[in-house]
């Protein structure tokens, strides 16, 4: 992949994706602040429900701000896809289950100094950081919080009964095609 377009991100201003070494950065002002925003990965995040995808955006520029780099491994999921990971990754739950598969969460690791928070990093590493305080004061949930620890894993804080919940009734009252545009917000 090559070359630049712009897209629009959050309701913000226009990102400039640029394609670097196979890597693609997602490069642009937010809201009129003078912070250059970058996400490895970033195009992951056109990939969320809108409404996720505006806090999720939030939160990883407030990362930034802390001074880490973001890079984003995972994103929304195919049933299919979330099916063949959960028989290879003992984090990766059932496809009924997992926030990936509705749009409303991402997995990334964070580094920062020459280190970087991932999957096999401890508890006291990423709390230590302040990036999972960060997202629970911003209402996400963090998967270090669960039983079966995923400490890469982030999302929009609905739990999947709920999002499934929401899903079906936006489904019911917008169609198959049109359901991803809903303001999940104002339904059920």
């Amino acid at each position: 992949m090559s070359g630049r377009r712009a897209v629009k991100v959050a309701n913000r201003r226009p990102l400039l994706w640029i394609a670097a070494g196979g890597i693609l950065l997602a490069v642009g002002l937010f809201a009129g602040r003078k912070q250059i925003v970058r996400f490895i990965n970033g195009s992951k995040l056109n990939e969320l429900h809108p409404v996720a995808r505006e806090k999720i955006t939030a939160f990883l520029n407030k990362v930034q701000q802390l001074g880490y780099t973001v890079r984003i491994t995972s994103g929304y999921r195919t049933q299919q896809r979330q099916a063949e990971l959960q028989k290879t990754n003992k984090y990766a739950v059932s496809a009924g289950t997992s926030p990936h598969v509705y749009g409303l969460a991402i997995d990334a690791n964070f580094s920062k100094n020459g280190r970087t928070l991932h999957s096999e990093s401890s508890l006291a590493e990423w709390e230590a950081s302040g990036i999972p305080t960060l997202a629970r004061n911003l209402g996400l949930r963090w998967g270090g919080d669960f039983a079966a620890r995923d400490t890469v894993h982030f999302d929009y804080g609905w739990g999947p009964a709920v999002a499934r919940a929401k899903l079906q009734a936006a489904k019911a009252r917008f169609g198959d095609k049109k359901w991803f545009t809903a303001d999940l917000r104002t339904i059920v």
